[in-house]
């Protein structure tokens, strides 16, 4: 029997079945033309995912290198140690090692003193913080971490320590062996061989120790750090000034007494030093305190001395430089307290004065009495060692020799014309009868001439040198 036919629509023949005319869609996708393009150059390489178990030794070595390059731009500028020499080197590859910024890390220390001075240390490197390019590198001691140069420091003295033991000594603190060679050898075993050359980075101090340079270096430097100039007033203000004229010393980065406490050797040079180039100014007070102060050492490299009395210069002489005849002449009154203890202060600063050898003494002649000048010039170029050379100032700079107020310079007075001026100027004058005793106002010039006649080889002997001014007495040029 025939099966019956469904009915469809006319015309259709459903015996044969028919071949679909549509390509039926499939899930194969299509590659990229960017990662075609990727593909096809041959100088890209494909990235490598960590998870695949044969790429996580090429990504290890590439965490590995760029931490390397990291620890080496650390190394080429990070706060140094002063005085270790070595290397860090990494440990071998491990695929349980992790090379991150931050992470801690195993390496070798080495030290370049022994071949076999190494040891396992664990650091952390820091990126640089904003604003700047330096890394940090910290290193783990004990419980704590030490900044890389206190750490490595602290290894330089160790080995600094042990180096000045005993062999004895060492066995019995550390163990066999006995000496620092071996049991450097002995902990080095441990360690295996050597790290690669690749896997070290070196440290080294960035910069020489400060005490290595040259002194001419070292002085340029600190006059730098403590704003040096030419003259420094102690009675004042205790600064620099470039000028005497100056009323007050400038701000200076680092105070003059800091740097004299940063080492025992450098505080020797320094100070020598300070005291030879630099020209101390004083005007009538601080002069005595600043020598006793100074002691016997550092007044003897005392070069250079700047005085400005002023329009009271010759009392002021007098009474404290003046020769001792001079004063026991004029019977001057000191006034000083206390009055048990006054004279002592005049023989104190004469004798202080006495131990100076100067190059220079500059005498500020602003507002000194013209005719006080011979006067004043005299007292001071006997009352030093001795003096190499004497100049002239005043507010504009340095006085010539053609200047009209030295003129009474050009020939040597006697120290007897010398007196018999001041008395006749100055014996009835308010301010300048200081230089006078009670007893000697009250005298006539006939009397001064009669005390200085008992003392003739002082007062009378110099006669007059027509070549100029103290070349008798201390050798000045002029």
């Amino acid at each position: 029997m025939r099966r019956p036919q469904t009915p469809e629509s006319p015309g259709q023949d459903y015996s044969v079945p028919r071949t679909p005319t549509r390509t039926p869609k499939t899930n194969t996708p299509k590659p990229s033309p960017s990662r075609s393009s990727q593909l096809s150059s041959p100088h890209v390489s494909p990235p490598r995912s960590p998870r695949n178990p044969a790429n996580s030794f090429f990504v290890k070595e590439q965490e590995r290198r760029e931490f390397l390059g990291c620890l080496k731009t650390w190394s080429l500028d990070h706060d140094s140690s002063v005085h270790f020499h070595g290397s860090i080197s990494l440990l071998p590859s491990s695929m349980g090692e992790i090379y991150k910024l931050g992470q801690s890390v195993q390496c070798i220390l080495s030290d370049s003193s022994g071949p076999n001075a190494r040891k396992v240390i664990i650091i952390r490197l820091f990126a640089p913080r904003r604003g700047s390019t330096r890394y940090g590198l910290v290193v783990r001691n004990g419980s704590s971490w030490l900044t890389a140069r206190d750490f490595l420091s602290k290894e330089y003295i160790k080995r600094l320590h042990l180096a000045n033991k005993k062999p004895s000594r060492i066995c019995d603190t550390y163990g066999p062996p006995g000496t620092v060679e071996d049991l450097e050898l002995f902990r080095s075993s441990f360690l295996g061989p050597p790290p690669d050359a690749k896997d070290t980075i070196c440290i080294r101090p960035l910069f020489h120790p400060f005490q290595r340079l040259p002194g001419e270096l070292q002085h340029l430097v600190l006059a730098f750090a403590m704003g040096k100039q030419k003259f420094f007033r102690p009675a004042h203000d205790g600064g620099f000034v470039p000028s005497t004229r100056v009323t007050r010393a400038a701000r200076t980065p680092t105070r003059l007494s800091s740097l004299l406490s940063i080492s025992k050797s450098l505080n020797t040079t320094l100070t020598s030093w300070v005291y030879k180039t630099t020209t101390f100014h004083f005007e009538t007070s601080g002069f005595t305190n600043f020598l006793w102060l100074s002691g016997p050492a550092n007044r003897s490299n005392i070069r250079n001395i700047s005085l400005a009395f002023g329009r009271f210069a010759l009392l002021h002489c007098v009474r404290w430089l003046a020769p001792d005849e001079v004063f026991e002449l004029f019977g001057t009154e000191l006034n000083a307290f206390p009055y048990g203890l006054q004279y002592l202060w005049r023989c104190q600063i004469r004798d202080l004065v006495a131990e100076l050898h100067l190059s220079t003494l500059n005498i500020d002649i602003e507002s000194v009495p013209i005719r006080d000048i011979p006067f004043v010039v005299r007292i001071l170029s006997t009352c030093f060692g001795s003096i190499d050379h004497v100049r002239f100032v005043d507010a504009l700079g340095v006085v010539g020799s053609e200047d009209v107020r030295l003129a009474g310079l050009k020939r040597k007075r006697s120290w007897a014309a010398l007196c018999r001026d001041a008395f006749r100027r100055y014996r009835d004058v308010q301010h300048h009868e200081g230089c006078f005793g009670t007893a000697r106002r009250g005298m006539g010039v006939e009397e001064l001439e009669r005390d200085m006649s008992r003392n003739i080889d002082f007062f009378g002997g110099c006669g007059v040198d027509e070549d100029g001014i103290g070349r008798r007495d201390s050798g000045i040029e002029w």
